[in-house]
């Protein structure tokens, strides 16, 4: 869900993931690695932008599980 959020976001502001210069994974629990693997190239493709993956102990709240921090920037044409 928050990869889907982030894709509707890009597409709003008229981007899309090949926009994507830096995203951070915040991810509580046990979370299977092959798994989010193939989310994130489902959602990049080929792309490989700056990523860094945190694991904390908790987020806002107990139910929030998965956050996403992304950074986008479209070149001048």
């Amino acid at each position: 869900m928050a990869w889907d959020n982030l894709d509707r976001n890009l597409r709003a502001a008229g981007m899309g993931a090949a926009d994507l210069v830096k995203v951070t994974l915040y991810l509580v629990g046990d979370i299977d690695a092959g798994a989010r693997r193939e989310v994130i190239a489902r959602h990049l493709g080929d792309h490989r932008p700056c990523m860094t993956l945190v694991v904390p102990a908790a987020l806002a709240t107990p139910e929030i599980r998965v956050e996403l921090d992304a950074w986008a920037s479209r070149g001048n044409d």
